[in-house]
């Protein structure tokens, strides 16, 4: 579960250690990266945050160094609407993209 409140909370667990992380409601208007802005769905069906926001984002610091940012949304992806997330880690001058793809079933009871 993660708060979408933009506040920082500790975490720390055996994959990733020592880090803290925070998270939010975004629309692409806020996102400053253009990978993590590219194909995301945006339309009125999409809006799902209480401002009408249609992303999440989530920002990590790690006590190892390193950082994370991840964007949370849907997207089209070979024709079908897909739930998807854009992440950017950075450590030094070292920087790794990736998007990742999931069925999506709609909301569970």
């Amino acid at each position: 579960m993660r708060a979408l409140d933009w506040e920082f909370r500790e975490h720390a667990d055996h994959i990733f250690g020592e880090l803290k992380g925070r998270a939010r409601w975004v629309t692409l208007e806020v996102l400053d990266d253009d990978y993590l802005k590219e194909e995301w769905l945006d339309g009125e069906g999409e809006k799902a945050g209480p401002n009408g926001e249609c992303l999440m984002e989530s920002f990590v610091e790690a006590k190892a160094g390193w950082t994370g940012r991840q964007v949370w949304g849907f997207a089209i992806v070979e024709g079908e609407r897909r739930y998807t997330r854009r992440v950017v880690i950075s450590k030094g001058s070292e920087v790794l993209k990736i998007r990742m793809v999931y069925n999506w079933y709609g909301p569970t009871a």
